[in-house]
């Protein structure tokens, strides 16, 4: 399992979560150079800690967090509590990345801040380590001449 599967698999759940909710909101991209679009759901991530746990896995606890802007800022209490509870469903039984499944311990954080919805989702992810490009130092050979 990699970060980017399971950045991929919040991601799907979100879209489903949205689509459920019947707010009419679509996952944005990250693009902060344009206004925001209402109702829109953009995830952001945070890498909070990082640590080798065997040999051949790395812990990682990484921060996803979601926001939801409702249709209306003014009145987003209805549209808020709509995307809260489908997005409470979506991530009930954990984070399903191939044929894993990545358990959500302390379930998702709600707050509203200035109408907009945010949801944090904490989780602790065994991950394979990456492998550098090139040869390992093993495989390498050096040949010594003189003239």
């Amino acid at each position: 399992m990699t970060l980017l599967e399971v950045n991929r698999a919040v991601c799907a759940l979100v879209e489903q979560a949205a689509a459920r909710s019947g707010t009419g909101a679509e996952l944005s991209a990250e693009d902060l150079s344009r206004p925001i679009l209402r109702p829109s759901v953009k995830i952001d991530l945070e890498e909070s800690r990082e640590a080798a746990a065997v040999e051949d896995r790395v812990e990682v606890e990484v921060t996803f967090r979601i926001y939801f802007f409702a249709r209306d800022r003014s009145r987003p209490k209805l549209d808020n509590l709509a995307m809260r509870q489908a997005l409470g469903r979506a991530f009930r039984d954990g984070v399903p990345v191939g044929e894993d499944v990545v358990p959500i311990d302390e379930g998702l954080l709600f707050t509203v801040t200035d109408g907009v919805l945010e949801a944090a989702l904490d989780l602790r992810l065994d991950l394979e380590p990456e492998t550098p490009a090139g040869d390992l130092m093993e495989t390498l050979s050096q040949r010594y001449t003189t003239d």
